[in-house]
């Protein structure tokens, strides 16, 4: 569980932070929750079921009062739920791709950097959002196709990668480092892995000379 994600976003007062709760039982993945408080938005997904769903909190829960056992609150109302469905972008050079900051050292903020780089060239408006479960949320509805951290902690994409998953995406680990996790559509896995080793060799060859 990652009860503040996107940390920077919420002292900043941006809106891309929210709360992640990934459920894995013997190394799989049995239950998926992330909530966006700004946007109002719930994504969940569950092991059992062929989908991913959002809802809308049309009313957050309010506390009423307390007794004895504690607060007392009236519940959350939450819309319909709505099937979730990742994009049908197949072209790598209309794909939005959000790319996450890494928490390293110098090496590791470079070697971003570098990827960054290559994908603002072969791809449509790279962004930086810094909230790994907003960005796979975001994945997740078909409002950007792909995501790319390369050194998360496994709280903070857990929940995601059920959700992406049963919204018919793809998660592809372990690269460009062993921790790395790139959230996508499903139809763009190659060129982006592409894309991203395009920008590794310039971040090696700039070590090299």
């Amino acid at each position: 569980m990652d009860a503040l994600d996107g940390t920077v976003n919420y002292k900043g007062g941006l809106p891309f932070w929210g709360v992640s709760i990934g459920r894995i039982r013997g190394g799989e993945k049995i239950l998926g929750c992330i909530y966006l408080p700004t946007l109002r938005r719930l994504f969940s997904a569950h092991a059992e079921n062929d989908e991913a769903f959002m809802q809308e909190i049309l009313l957050p829960a309010k506390k009423i009062g307390e007794n004895k056992n504690g607060d007392i609150w009236n519940p959350a109302v939450l819309s319909g739920a709505v099937t979730l469905r990742v994009s049908d972008q197949s072209d790598i050079a209309k794909a939005r791709v959000f790319v996450d900051h890494v928490k390293g050292d110098d090496r590791d903020r470079e070697m971003i950097s570098k990827i960054f780089h290559s994908l603002s060239l072969r791809t449509m408006l790279p962004g930086v959002p810094i909230c790994a479960s907003a960005s796979m949320a975001f994945v997740s509805q078909g409002a950007i196709d792909a995501y790319v951290h390369t050194k998360p902690k496994p709280e903070d994409t857990a929940a995601g990668e059920l959700i992406v998953e049963k919204a018919g995406g793809s998660i592809i680990h372990k690269y460009p480092c062993p921790e790395s996790v790139i959230a996508t559509n499903g139809l763009i896995n190659e060129e982006l892995v592409g894309v991203i080793s395009n920008g590794l060799v310039q971040f090696r060859l700039d070590k090299i000379f």
